[in-house]
């Protein structure tokens, strides 16, 4: 399941936070939770802070919440297919073109 989770840096003080599932209903609640907990831990961390009186972590917040993907994040079926047909037509050729002329068998 760690591996499905990916949490990538956009810009100097941004994140994305993203979770890969086949169900696109599950993905989507996962990551809400996934950003929950990282709020949760947010809060806590300011609180912990605000005691010791250092200076706070930075805020977050949630900029654009979780969507349903409108397409499929991969693989891209019809590129491979494409690259499969030029990749065996050209190995097809390559072979053709350097395998011997056969001799003709003598009657």
């Amino acid at each position: 399941m760690r591996a499905d989770i990916r949490i990538e840096r956009v810009g100097d003080t941004a994140f994305t936070v993203a979770f890969r599932n086949e169900n696109p209903a599950a993905a989507q609640r996962i990551t809400q939770e996934l950003i929950g907990v990282l709020i949760e831990n947010n809060i806590l961390d300011r609180r912990a802070a605000a005691r010791q009186a250092s200076p706070p972590p930075s805020r977050l917040e949630v900029l654009t919440p979780p969507s349903l993907p409108v397409s499929p994040t991969g693989p891209n079926r019809i590129m491979i297919y494409g690259l499969g047909v030029a990749i065996g037509g050209l190995t097809g050729v390559a072979v053709a073109w350097f395998r011997p002329t056969p001799r003709p068998r003598p009657a």
